[in-house]
């Protein structure tokens, strides 16, 4: 950490575990500006073992003058979103996988290591790998899901059926987005089938995710069901 403060502070490191002594960047200057990246930091640290904690996050960064017990006051000036696909839905815990929270601790079935180093091998629920004993390991599986792509402008979502989900899984790292030093897996390798959710689209919205699926191989009308979903986040419509 620089002993003066910086205009801009660049940061393009992720941690799972914060703390007093956790190292920082920076400090930057009162008004000054913080840029970053950020992990898909849900479905990625649950089926990743090496993270110790539900959640990554980029690494602090100290504010120049700012003492314990002083609130800051962060302004988001922009948000760019970066994956071109994502994924999403509802897990149960895989028995003999983990050591009482399994979103923490996480255990080899086969070496028995807690948090072990792992290695993803092909697509599915069983690609992540311990990278000692070759074991698939996983705390989670994933019950119900989908995969869904966006449009250029990230503007219309659309969830995919299955042979379109693995082909995208097998090229998660594009379609993810993840940052350079990312350390977690994406959920995208796990590819899943459909969901569902509630709501209105428009003309437009509908035309807008007709192109979307047509320009990726399949029919939204024909190729998906038993509901199709379109939109993203709180928009999610069917």
């Amino acid at each position: 950490m620089t002993l003066s403060g910086e205009n801009i502070v660049y940061v393009s490191e992720f941690v799972d575990l914060v703390g007093p002594e956790s190292e920082m960047l920076g400090p930057v200057k009162d008004g000054g500006r913080i840029v970053t990246s950020t992990e898909p930091a849900c479905y990625g640290p649950m089926i990743t073992p090496e993270v110790e904690s539900g959640h990554t996050i980029s690494r602090p960064v100290a504010v120049m003058g700012a003492e314990v017990g002083d609130g800051v006051a962060i302004k988001i000036k922009k948000i760019k979103i970066t994956s071109k696909a994502s994924a999403s839905g509802t897990e149960t815990p895989r028995e003999g996988s983990f050591v009482g929270d399994p979103f923490v601790a996480k255990k080899c079935p086969g070496c028995g290591k807690v948090n072990p180093d792992t290695v993803v091998k092909g697509v599915g629920r069983d690609t992540i790998c311990c990278a000692d004993c070759d074991t698939s390991i996983s705390a989670f599986d994933v019950a119900n899901g989908y995969t869904m792509i966006f449009d250029d402008k990230r503007t219309v979502g659309v969830t995919v059926p299955s042979h379109v989900a693995e082909e995208i899984a097998r090229n998660a790292e594009d379609y993810s987005g993840a940052p350079a030093g990312s350390r977690c897996h994406s959920i995208l390798i796990a590819f899943n089938g459909e969901s569902a959710a509630a709501g209105e689209i428009t003309f437009e919205e509908l035309e807008a995710a007709r192109s979307l699926a047509s320009r990726s191989g399949f029919d939204i009308q024909t190729e998906v069901g038993p509901i199709q979903v379109v939109g993203s986040g709180a928009n999610l419509i069917y």
